[in-house]
């Protein structure tokens, strides 16, 4: 993805540099779609889904295991389009991953 990496306090990575790795399925969906995660630290997860303006449409919480984690999001409310699912893991880090909406 084309986003640049600020190594900073809330620290922002692309994919291919995350320091865990996110799989979005299914992705196109257009009901429900279930994010598994590696590596993710312990602690409370935040989930933002944007618009590919930017724009909040959607925001979760969830309690975290140290490894693997599956969460699934309900994302009917969501118009159809490009999306991004900005993920702000317990240690302050930000993944974001591309979601296509049906």
């Amino acid at each position: 993805m084309g986003f640049s990496a600020a190594r900073a306090e809330n620290e922002i990575v692309a994919e291919n540099e995350a320091p865990y790795s996110v799989h979005v399925t299914p992705n196109p969906a257009s009901d429900k779609v279930t994010l598994k995660m590696e590596k993710m630290p312990a602690g409370v997860a935040q989930f933002d889904f944007r618009n590919s303006t930017g724009k909040l449409l959607q925001t979760e919480s969830r309690i975290m295991e140290k490894g693997y984690n599956e969460a699934t999001f309900n994302i009917q409310n969501l118009p159809a389009g490009m999306h991004f699912i900005q993920i702000k893991d317990a240690e302050k880090k930000t993944v974001i991953v591309k979601l296509i909406k049906n």
